[in-house]
């Protein structure tokens, strides 16, 4: 598990809060060394005139990984991206109607350095199953320095922004 003061840890609660509404949250034995996991899951049916008449089917899914540090530095945020990708890829379940899973890292920690806002802007991972016929994963990773109110995406996090309120 991360090393996180007590504000870092009321930040990871809040966050968690907002993601409650629509994920299924672990916080009791998250994969080490995340703080909690949050899962969601959708399945789209489209049908015509009767449920047995049935056009198309698509399930998509997302897993967050939340983690709390002191200081992220390049070498934290390189383990904690890999460490995330792997779990998470590893619990994808790819049907015939998977359509996508997504793994999200969300970071919030007290300063973060150069080195890792640089290399969390540029992070990328990508899976396609079957050479997409079965869907894909992609990734999404934000960190937030609450210290300076720093923030750092790579280019499918963008949008995570809006978790941080005051975030520059």
């Amino acid at each position: 598990m991360g090393t996180a003061d007590e504000e870092t840890k009321k930040e990871i609660d809040r966050l968690l809060e907002s993601y409650s509404v629509y994920y299924d949250i672990e916080r009791e034995s998250p994969a080490p060394p995340f703080l909690a996991e949050a899962v969601c899951s959708v399945k789209n049916e489209q049908y015509l005139l009767f449920k047995s008449a049935r056009i198309s089917e698509a399930e998509a899914g997302e897993i967050v990984f939340f983690a709390a540090e002191d200081e992220l530095d390049e070498e934290k945020a390189r383990e904690l991206a890999e460490k995330s990708w792997e779990i998470g890829l590893s619990k994808v379940n790819v049907t015939e109607h998977h359509r996508n899973t997504d793994v999200v890292l969300v970071v919030v920690c007290r300063t973060m350095t150069d080195g890792a806002a640089k290399y969390i802007k540029k992070k990328r991972f990508y899976k396609s199953y079957s050479f997409g016929l079965k869907g894909w994963s992609a990734y999404r990773l934000a960190a937030f320095a609450q210290a300076d109110g720093r923030f750092a995406a790579n280019r499918m996090g963008t949008d995570l922004k809006k978790l941080f309120p005051g975030a520059v």
